[in-house]
């Protein structure tokens, strides 16, 4: 089929429009966006060559790996909500490593397929989408010291789940560059991210064109240490964690503060980047319901890798937390965060990326996993912020009808 430059703008300036439009009506309706862009990518691939798409697939990849791990960079702060952090880091950890076990084991024996392939499976089932996450608990009455922990848990989930996830390819694919690369991409990876980063803070940039040339240089280092070391996502996460914590290494360096913040803002930089973003992912979701070939047994498959998803979860969050000083509304929210995003959408074409033949229904059932999550979460959200809002109403009636009488 021929290439139609035209077809293409018109997907892609819908894409946008439909991006933007899916997160007005998620803030206002809590319907997420990602269910909007993954039908509409669906529903396109009966019109347009999904093969395009699949050819240029390894530049999006790589494009979404290098904004998702760089935006993770930009948001470590090692002095910002540190209680919070450490017990949102102890309960992200604890929930991403059960879950990948559980799950590898038994998508292994559900689909018939390797331990490790199952587990590279799993990396994609148990990351959860940030996004979706964030705008969902600001509707809902729980405690602030909760809502850090979610907030911090989806957040940490996407580099740890990208970088756990290459770990595991490297051992399936029978590749000397993959094999022996971990420490190499580890070590090189740090090395080119933090002299990136060094470098571009102590260049006297004016503000004029500085974003765009951060991520050019973004794309640079990522490139050269995907090349080298094969640490393109290290670099990346280390780029950005220079760049979001620039006062610290103009500490280090012993430099004035008011001479250096002229040429890094990271409020306008964020806002860049989350832009840039936006796009990125918005035509990630749509190139997944493009490239998605779902048939019964797909759905068959989504639909019970979902529900063992959020039984899971289910068990873990509640053995986490049994301890832990929670009201039984924060439980329940802590219990049915499961929607999956942009992370997952990108690790279920890690088959397509590394030639995994029999692995190429991974899109596919992961399609059907995301959409189920998604509906879970968006249904189960708003019953307990109804049951909770309504409770909450009977017991302030109960209350004042309790003073009334004894009046």
């Amino acid at each position: 089929m021929p290439i139609y430059p035209l077809s293409i703008l018109v997907l892609l300036g819908a894409t946008v429009l439909i991006g933007y439009a899916g997160s007005v009506i998620f803030r206002k309706t809590q319907i997420p966006d990602i269910l909007w862009l993954l039908v509409f990518g669906f529903v396109s691939s009966f019109f347009i060559d999904k093969n395009i798409f699949i050819t240029a697939f390894p530049l999006l990849s790589a494009l979404a790996i290098m904004f998702i791990m760089f935006d993770a960079g930009l948001n470590i702060r090692p002095k910002s909500k540190i209680t919070n952090a450490k017990t949102g880091a102890a309960f992200a950890l604890i929930t991403f490593f059960v879950s990948i076990i559980f799950l590898g084991f038994i998508s292994s024996k559900f689909l018939g397929i390797a331990l490790i392939e199952g587990l590279l499976l799993s990396t994609a089932l148990v990351v959860t989408s940030s996004e979706t996450i964030i705008t969902l608990l600001k509707s809902m009455k729980i405690r602030q010291s909760v809502r850090d922990i979610l907030d911090f848990e989806s957040i940490i989930k996407d580099p740890m789940s990208i970088i756990v996830a290459i770990i595991l390819v490297g051992l399936i694919v029978p590749s000397t560059s993959l094999q022996n690369t971990f420490i190499s991409s580890l070590l090189g990876g740090i090395a080119v991210g933090l002299m990136g980063g060094i470098f571009w803070l102590k260049i006297k940039n004016s503000k004029r064109l500085y974003h765009i040339l951060t991520i050019a240089l973004l794309f640079l280092l990522y490139a050269l240490s995907e090349i080298f070391f094969s640490g393109g996502a290290i670099a990346a996460i280390v780029f950005g964690a220079v760049l979001g914590n620039n006062k610290i290494i103009y500490k280090i360096h012993r430099e004035k503060q008011e001479e250096n913040k002229k040429h890094f803002d990271h409020g306008t930089m964020r806002s860049f980047q989350a832009e840039m973003t936006f796009f990125i992912r918005s035509f990630f979701f749509v190139f997944i319901g493009l490239i998605a070939d779902v048939s019964i047994q797909h759905v068959v498959y989504g639909i019970m890798l979902a529900f063992i998803v959020i039984i899971l979860r289910f068990f873990i969050v509640s053995g986490i937390t049994l301890k832990m000083p929670m009201s039984k509304a924060d439980k329940d929210v802590s219990r049915f965060m499961v929607p999956l995003g942009l992370s997952a959408a990108l690790l279920s074409t890690m088959p397509l990326t590394y030639g995994l033949t029999n692995l190429m229904f991974f899109p596919s059932v992961i399609f059907v996993v995301m959409i189920a999550t998604l509906v879970y979460t968006t249904v189960a959200s708003r019953l307990v912020a109804h049951f909770y809002d309504t409770s909450g109403k009977r017991k302030l009636l109960q209350r004042k009808i309790d003073t009334t009488t004894r009046e």
